[in-house]
């Protein structure tokens, strides 16, 4: 899930080396989203013949505590297809097992995780970790937020 603000700078002719011109805006954008990735490997108290037959019908809901926040920044030149000049700023909230690169990011830390038939409502697994759940903010903690 993402959010895109987009600020128009300007605009100018451009030409390519066989001396096309177009008409090229400029602008900056900033992406907001967020990247959870979730790797489960659940071994469920669930008979074949009913697993079979719900399958389909499975949901998963995980709690996760955010790893932090990554920040990217690219550039995207003109073409003629596509005449725009694009810096583009990325933040993501992430929760996912850190790569290399953000080696600084903490590991995913899944609070809560619960298996659930979608049609009927009923729970197959439900696995709670009370000890990484962060207290609650009061009233007053929300409206500093807000």
């Amino acid at each position: 899930m993402s959010n895109r603000r987009t600020v128009k700078k300007g605009r100018y002719v451009g030409q390519n080396a066989f001396g096309v011109k177009k008409v090229v805006d400029v602008e900056d954008a900033w992406n907001y989203g967020a990247k959870i990735t979730v790797g489960l490997n659940l071994k469920l108290p669930v008979p074949i013949e009913v697993a079979r037959a719900i399958k389909d019908d499975l949901r998963v809901l995980a709690v996760v505590k955010p790893a932090g926040i990554r920040y990217e920044e690219s550039f995207n030149g003109a073409t003629i297809d596509a005449p725009s000049d694009t810096q583009l700023h990325e933040y993501t909230l992430v929760a996912d097992q850190p790569r290399e690169r953000y080696a600084f990011l903490e590991s995913l830390s899944a609070v809560d995780v619960w298996i659930y038939n979608y049609k009927t409502g009923d729970i197959i697994y439900k696995r709670s970790d009370e000890s990484k759940k962060e207290p609650m903010a009061t009233d007053e903690a929300k409206e500093g937020i807000r």
